[in-house]
């Protein structure tokens, strides 16, 4: 019965996580369907623009980024064969990892209205590609 029980709660605080995250002005379902673009990870990234907040927003971004980083990484366990054009090295940081993401972004401003996810994997992939030794 325990068991039962403790799955409930683990369940329901999952449910809740999803559904209560915040959306910065998007309502639940604009949030859902419309996934984060470059053009708002840039400006969630750009704290120094925004001193009210400023915490918040460089939380989003440094959590995107770890969430984006962790899916990347279960996709290269699940498919090695379709993701290892990226080998991030070892000691790379979140912080290294967002400014590689932004640097893409800045240097091809014609693409910051595509999703973020899509573009963390071309910015990854062109700063750190696999080595035929990797």
């Amino acid at each position: 019965m325990l068991s039962k029980t403790k799955k409930y709660v683990f369940y329901t605080v999952i449910l809740y996580m999803v559904f209560q995250q915040p959306t910065f002005g998007k309502t639940d379902v604009q949030a859902f369907l419309n996934p984060m673009t470059g053009n708002e990870f840039s400006s969630k990234c750009a704290v120094r623009d925004q001193p009210d907040g400023a915490l918040l927003h460089i939380g989003v971004c440094l959590g995107y980024t770890m969430g984006l980083s962790d899916g990347l990484s279960l996709l290269q366990l699940g498919k090695p064969d379709r993701w290892t054009p990226i080998c991030i090295p070892e000691g790379v940081n979140i912080g290294q990892k967002r400014d590689v993401i932004l640097d893409y972004i800045a240097k091809n401003p014609a693409n910051r209205h595509e999703m973020i996810s899509m573009l963390a994997i071309m910015a990854w992939r062109s700063a750190w590609p696999c080595s035929e030794n990797n």
